[in-house]
């Protein structure tokens, strides 16, 4: 069951959505984190954390979802 929901490539788009779901809540903490680690600690321009946690977002997001589509 569990194979089938995270590893097996699938077109099912219910298991899509489910995944898509689990790794948007992760990405977000990942984002967040990254976002205030890059502005607060690194003191990084904040456009430039974000660009850099969103890039960070996307590839985990295509990566894991969608079998690197």
């Amino acid at each position: 069951m569990l194979n089938k929901l995270f590893i097996q490539k699938t077109d099912n788009t219910l298991i899509q959505l489910f995944r898509y779901t689990f790794v948007g809540s992760i990405a977000f903490v990942i984002d967040f984190s990254c976002l205030y680690l890059l502005t607060d600690i690194a003191e990084l321009h904040y456009l430039f954390s974000a660009a850099i946690a969103f890039i960070h977002e996307c590839i985990l997001v295509v990566t894991i979802v969608f079998n690197g589509a």
